[in-house]
Order: structure tokens, then C-alpha cells, then sequence
């Protein structure tokens, strides 16, 4: 079964030639498979973490994730400290268009 992904992006805000702004949704594309979804999450969750981090100094870096059992914290991570655990939380606004939001605001 398809897991469902709702929308995820960013926001592009310019000003068209008449010098107002105008905004538009680009919408990140995901893999169909549930695991491929959460390996593609945790991995870029991972690397902006990381990047973030080190341009502080910090020197606790997270790398290679190991998707667990089903009944356990979904991803284990390696960090200076040792083993780390990940759990994704799936949040989803039930009302309202993202699109139309974006535009709006």
C-alpha cells in the first residue's frame, strides 16, 4: 500500500513585473515505499542536523541510521556518545490546502 506523504517544500516568494509579490509551493518528491520514505526522512533530517551543528563547533554528529524491529524506536543512529534513537512522528494538517496557504500568506 501507498504510503501517503501529503505535501512537503518550500516556498518560493519573487515579485512579478508589475512589482507585486507572488508565491509558489515546489513540493518535494518522495519514493512510494513506506521504508523508502523513512530512510529518505532520516537521512536529510541527519545531514541538516549535522551541517547545523558543526557550523556551531559542535562535534556531535550523527551518521550511519539502522531501520529497527516494528515494535521499537524506528531508526538506530551512531553518535560520539554511542547508539541514538530516532522515532519519526507523521503530522498532517487535516484542514486547509498548503498551496492556497502559501499563496495567501
Amino acid at each position: 500500500m501507498k504510503k501517503p506523504t501529503g505535501k512537503n517544500g518550500v516556498t518560493r516568494v519573487s515579485i512579478n513585473s508589475e512589482g507585486k509579490p507572488e508565491a509558489s509551493f515546489i513540493a518535494n518528491e518522495y519514493p512510494v515505499e513506506k521504508d523508502n520514505i523513512e530512510e529518505r526522512i532520516v537521512n536529510s533530517f541527519i545531514a541538516s542536523a549535522n551541517s547545523d551543528l558543526s557550523k556551531h563547533g559542535e562535534k556531535f554528529l550523527l551518521s550511519n541510521p539502522r531501520k529497527n524491529n516494528l515494535d521499537d524506536f524506528d531508526f538506530t543512529v551512531e553518535s560520539p556518545n554511542g547508539d541514538s534513537y530516532l522515532e519519526l512522528m507523521e503530522a498532517a494538517a487535516l484542514n486547509g490546502d498548503i498551496v492556497k496557504c502559501c499563496v495567501r500568506h
